[in-house]
């Protein structure tokens, strides 16, 4: 009648591992941010790309990278 009860795994090394992974990508975004709006007065970016688009070579592929990775860790 009654069924075993579900046992949880915890992993508190891997929990602060993955915590100050999404830190250091939070705050790696926060100072890419701040840099490129101090050039926003220009239409050319420092990499390349016009201004209001979307980010192309260097840049893309690192924005590509914080959004798998927000997903992956569950941020927004």
């Amino acid at each position: 009648m009654g069924s075993k009860p579900k046992v949880v795994k915890q992993d508190p090394e891997g929990d602060a591992r993955r915590a100050a992974e999404k830190a250091t990508a939070e705050a790696n975004t926060k100072k890419a941010m701040r840099r490129s709006g101090s050039s926003a007065g220009s239409s050319m970016s420092v990499l390349g790309g016009e201004g209001g688009k979307e980010p192309t070579g260097l840049s893309g592929a690192f924005s590509t990278f914080l959004n798998d990775q927000k997903s992956k860790l569950g941020g927004g």
